[in-house]
């Protein structure tokens, strides 16, 4: 398009990029003052800035046919350097999702943390390359997605209601040692960033699986140690714990009883994950009506 107004019509190199910048953005204005001028030419004080198709030789309907064209194609196509740079791009990440699948799909998982749909439709394309996503821990999740070995680690920032500082006291507190409880957590996280709403988060997405509480006993127990450690800090702060009280706060999570309740259900368990993910992790409510399924030719809506 450049260079068919340069060509054509004497246009210098900067105004003729001025010209393809308002035919993509189809800024009517300035694209009918450019059509006349494309055709006739343009003189300021006295010089010609633009000679114009008619005083080059190239007539009038003939002029006025070539815009139309321009136009039109100016609605869909790229200019080459855009073009070239979005193949090179292509070929880039294609190399890498070939020869480094979970490292590549790590990286374009963390890249849109903030959206829940990108995010959904990154993991089924992860499912679909057989690589298995993780759900999230508190002992083994960074902020974003991360490489696990063969599998990939769901990222803690694509849950709801846990920012950036207070995943980041996490990282930092479990490299002294990892998480051993519940309430291992909720002390050691004590002070900072901590609160009641990221905790429940935590505990709905399975991040304190395998610490040996069930998800219901922790939600039952979460005000009983909130309350239990802002107790202790107030005494702490009132000075009316003396040295031995002390020591005994240091190990209070070996002394806490979790509340004896059963675990939730599997679809309760579901629905909490799909609340504060996005998505199943533990796995799928139709997980019991596969073989039905198959069994039918029943076609999948994905």
């Amino acid at each position: 398009i450049m260079q068919i107004f340069r060509d054509l019509a004497g246009y210098s190199l900067g105004r003729a990029d001025v010209v393809r910048r308002a035919m993509a953005k189809k800024k009517k204005d300035a694209m009918e003052r450019e059509r006349y001028i494309f055709v006739h030419g343009l003189e300021e004080d006295g010089k010609t800035v633009v000679e114009g198709c008619l005083k080059r030789g190239v007539d009038e309907a003939s002029a006025m046919k070539i815009v139309g064209e321009m136009e039109g194609f100016a609605s869909y196509a790229f200019n080459k350097p855009h073009a070239a740079a979005y193949a090179y791009v292509s070929y880039q990440t294609a190399y890498l999702k070939v020869h480094y699948p979970r490292e590549f799909m790590a990286a374009l998982l963390t890249s849109v943390l903030d959206d829940t749909n990108k995010v959904v439709e990154y993991i089924t394309e992860c499912q679909r390359l057989n690589i298995p996503v993780l759900p999230p821990s508190v002992n083994e999740s960074d902020a974003g997605f991360t490489v696990n070995g063969e599998n990939i680690r769901f990222g803690l920032l694509a849950a709801k209601n846990l920012g950036r500082n207070f995943v980041g006291q996490i990282v930092e507190e479990r490299k002294k040692r990892p998480f051993t409880s519940f309430y291992d957590f909720c002390s050691r996280m004590y002070g900072g960033d901590l609160n009641r709403r990221g905790l429940e988060s935590l505990v709905k997405c399975g991040a304190f699986d395998g610490l040996g509480s069930n998800r219901r006993q922790m939600l039952t127990a979460a005000d009983a140690v909130l309350n239990d450690l802002d107790d202790a800090r107030r005494r702490n702060l009132e000075g009316q714990i003396s040295l031995f009280g002390g020591m005994e706060q240091e190990t209070g999570g070996d002394s806490f009883t979790m509340p004896r309740v059963d675990e939730f259900t599997m679809p309760e368990l579901l629905g909490m994950e799909k609340d504060i993910t996005g998505m199943y992790l533990s796995g799928h409510p139709m997980m019991e009506y596969r073989n039905t399924a198959a069994a039918m030719g029943a076609a999948s809506i994905g």
